[in-house]
């Protein structure tokens, strides 16, 4: 299975300027997935929630094709079709069959670059967001998380929410989605993945033929820079501590989080010149995705053993690391009651500056490798897995991390932990939620 995982995708750069990765496997069913650099980072401050709302009103229409008639095309045949919004990205894709994928595909593109975002559903989309969000808003967790993001990233993009407010998405006029969609969906900005059973040769043609036109990049200028939200290296400043008191809350909660590295954050100590290039560093994120397996996935892990079967201070705690562009998230959500907050955060707490200053042990690192390498095998096993995993890393950071996976893991050793533990996951360097029920 793994050598099926590691197989190199081909890639091919078409014209004007995107991209097509194309994955052959024999089988009757095929997977088109359209990556867009499109997401809620690429928003500027007044433009909250923009690019998800875009994502809604692309599925209705073009000049050729009116509200439901690419649902019904693809879904009529027996196929799927959805898409997502995250701060890097949106994309869409489509799960059919291989005789299908040729009329299903050009419509995609006629949606994704000629999408017509009517008035009058854009009044309509705008009252299902601001009802997801209001479903969002209701969901202690979210709430926490929400707080979480924007303690730890601030004014950066990252620290909004990608659904946006309720002010920002009553204000988004169609003239502005307009300009969103011009300037965000151009080629250099776009990957189209195929995978499935579906040849080259036929699949690079209807690629082609379904994204050639492409809307002309607008006069104003591109979306400016923004400075990159970096871990703190000052040892005197105080964690950043937010106390929240919500309804519906039985169980206090307690979330923690560290900000990581972004896909291709400069070594600034000049070592490992390897990782000095875009996209050079996975190693790194892969000791902090390492991490996340040691310290508390499953029973026999130390802190669930520590801190849940032995000291009965908690309900459940997991760790989870995200990998961003710009920055990364490492995050520990804990189920406790509220007399045991500040034991349980000053213990973690502790326990990561042990880890500072000693190795991990190798039989741990190679049990945390061994569910790691299980994860990303158990992730890849479908040909829409596959087309996601492939768009995604060539999105945001390298197509080839998706197939030097396995390679670069096996490199990792104890002290790569021990380094990137004393570089991001420093005592003074986290946002700390604490989730209270209402008196």
């Amino acid at each position: 299975m793994s050598d099926r995982v590691l197989t190199q995708p081909q890639i091919h750069p078409l014209q004007p300027g995107f991209t097509l990765i194309h994955y052959y496997r024999p089988s009757p069913v095929v997977v088109a997935d359209v990556w867009v650099r499109a997401g809620s980072a690429m928003e500027t401050p007044d433009q909250g929630g923009m690019a998800h709302l875009l994502e809604h009103m692309i599925f209705k229409g073009s000049a050729n094709l009116q509200p439901g008639d690419f649902d019904r095309l693809v879904e009529n045949q027996g196929g799927l079709t959805n898409a997502a919004t995250s701060y890097d990205y949106a994309h869409f894709f489509i799960t059919t069959a291989v005789n299908q994928l040729p009329a299903a595909l050009p419509a995609l593109g006629e949606l994704l670059l000629g999408a017509s975002l009517p008035a009058p559903e854009l009044e309509r989309e705008r009252q299902v967001v601001l009802e997801e969000l209001r479903q969002a808003q209701d969901n202690p967790d979210w709430v926490a998380y929400q707080h979480l993001l924007q303690g730890l990233y601030g004014s950066h993009p990252y620290g909004r929410s990608i659904l946006g407010s309720p002010q920002h998405l009553q204000t988004h006029t169609v003239e502005a989605l307009r300009q969103f969609h011009q300037r965000q969906y151009q080629p250099a900005n776009l990957t189209v993945v195929v995978a499935g059973g579906l040849d080259l040769d036929p699949c690079r043609a209807l690629v082609e033929r379904s994204f050639c036109h492409f809307s002309p990049p607008p006069p104003a200028p591109p979306l400016p820079p923004v400075p990159r939200p970096q871990p703190s290296a000052d040892t005197s400043i105080a964690p950043h501590r937010i106390a929240l008191q919500l309804p519906y809350v039985e169980q206090t909660r307690l979330l923690l989080g560290w900000s990581g590295p972004g896909v291709d954050r400069r070594r600034e100590d000049g070592q490992n010149p390897e990782m000095e290039t875009p996209g050079g560093n996975l190693r790194e994120i892969l000791a902090l995705e390492l991490w996340a397996m040691v310290l508390a996935t499953g029973r026999s892990s130390p802190w669930v053993q520590i801190l849940r079967e032995d000291r009965q201070w908690i309900h459940s705690i997991s760790t989870n690391f995200l990998l961003q562009q710009q920055a990364s998230l490492f995050s520990v959500s804990i189920w406790l009651d509220t007399d045991q907050l500040d034991r349980v955060e000053a213990w973690i707490v502790d326990n990561l500056c042990h880890w500072q200053t000693h190795l991990l042990d190798g039989d741990s690192l190679q049990r945390a490798k061994g569910l790691l390498r299980n994860d990303y095998i158990f992730a890849t096993e479908t040909h829409g897995q596959l087309a996601g995993l492939y768009g995604y890393y060539n999105t945001i950071a390298d197509l080839n991390w998706a197939v030097t996976y396995f390679e670069v893991l096996a490199q990792v050793q104890s002290e790569d932990l021990r380094q990137v533990m004393e570089r991001y996951l420093r005592p003074q360097a986290y946002t700390a939620v604490m989730v209270r029920a209402q008196p």
